[in-house]
């Protein structure tokens, strides 16, 4: 008899301020908080407050399909709150459920894709990659047998493993070249290697900026950062280098792009000499 598959309802509670020094001039901003769809997960709400009210709010597409809220201000502000209230309904999801096809060839990565879909998807195959990661990746190549999803799964895991994952609130994220040297990064950091490795392979991969539920925090929550490598046949699959794991059900992706720069939760300038600082927090919770 087939067991019934049972929703799980993850509440996302965002708020982010920012405090300026002196009244400003907003340009246009544009905000990522939105869940995107996947085949395990539902929205089932989404509520965006801005304070103070703007002039226009307006949900849009980006170029990659991602959904984001453009808004603009007509009066100058001193401080400036975007909170975003999110549910998600999500049902269990096997990561390694899917079989690549055609199969893969990992000793002649000119044809792991067809060749009509290699000019779309080069921006996500562009890399820079140094002789020392290039020779890492062929010993993770090696040891893996050449198998696919070994490979993918082992290089995930081993930079969980070597290098140390640590909490940066800088806006910058560390090169791939400086992350493989230094043996430590973020979240960010890490996907951001991860991504190199992979392309110097010959795969396609983006970078995913969402939220992931970790049932041992109760509070503590942040956005976080993992990738997505494209297999024939399956499609977009998630490898998280912070935890050396592929993606399941408690990941909620909301913003992916070849470029890191085109998924930050908040993206627009200020006009006038004015500092600002910033402030965030992130409450993920079950309901029961």
């Amino acid at each position: 008899m087939k067991l019934p598959i049972i929703d799980m309802l993850i509440d996302i509670h965002h708020k982010t301020t920012y405090t300026y020094s002196e009244p400003v001039f907003l340009e246009p901003h544009y905000l990522n908080f939105k869940p995107i769809g996947r085949s395990y997960l539902k929205l089932i709400l989404f509520d965006l407050i801005v304070d103070p009210v703007p002039s226009g709010m307006v949900e849009r597409l980006d170029p990659e399909g991602n959904p984001y809220i453009q808004i603009w201000m007509d009066d100058l502000i001193k401080e400036f709150t975007i909170e975003a209230k999110s549910r998600v309904a999500v049902t269990p999801y096997n990561p390694f459920y899917f079989l690549v096809d055609p199969p893969i060839d990992l000793k002649d990565p000119n044809f792991f894709y067809h060749e009509r879909d290699r000019t779309m998807l080069s921006h996500f195959m562009k890399h820079e990659a140094t002789d020392p990661i290039k020779k890492f990746v062929g010993a993770q190549l090696e040891a893996s047998g050449y198998d696919v999803v070994d490979f993918i799964a082992d290089l995930t895991r081993s930079i969980a493993e070597g290098w140390k994952h640590q909490v940066r609130m800088d806006d910058n994220i560390l090169s791939p070249q400086v992350c493989f040297q230094k043996k430590k990064g973020s979240c960010r950091d890490l996907s951001l290697m991860l991504m190199e490795m992979l392309r110097a392979t010959g795969f396609a991969c983006r970078f995913v900026s969402g939220y992931v539920y970790n049932p041992e925090l109760g509070s503590g929550h942040e956005l976080h950062a993992w990738v997505e490598v494209l297999l024939p046949g399956a499609g977009w699959i998630g490898i998280d280098p912070s935890a050396g794991v592929l993606t399941q059900e408690l990941y909620i992706p909301v913003a992916t792009s070849f470029d890191p720069a085109f998924t930050m939760p908040v993206v627009g300038n200020y006009r006038g000499p004015a500092k600002s600082v910033m402030e965030s927090a992130v409450l993920i919770s079950v309901d029961d």
